[in-house]
């Protein structure tokens, strides 16, 4: 094992950006908007599965408060009201 101090800066430097999904995107504006609920079809249930993970778990750790439910290959964003 070799231990370095002082490393170069190219190695410090981010390898990615991190930016919104195109759903949380649309969510945000969703909620700015008045609509109640809104939906996001795709293909399969195997990909509207995962999109529901995904969608669920960036909006708690942003607190963006909804629901997210999956129905069939949907996948259904419902506003909730604040505390």
């Amino acid at each position: 094992m070799v231990i370095s101090y002082n490393v170069d800066d190219s190695l410090i430097k981010a390898t990615r950006s991190l930016r919104d999904s195109e759903e949380i995107t649309a969510i945000r504006d969703f909620l700015e908007s008045t609509n109640e609920s809104m939906c996001f079809t795709y293909d399969d249930l195997e990909t509207a599965r995962k999109k529901r993970n995904n969608i669920a778990t960036s909006c708690r750790k942003k607190g963006i408060r909804i629901r997210v439910l999956l129905r069939e290959n949907k996948v259904v964003i419902v506003r909730r009201p604040a505390k």
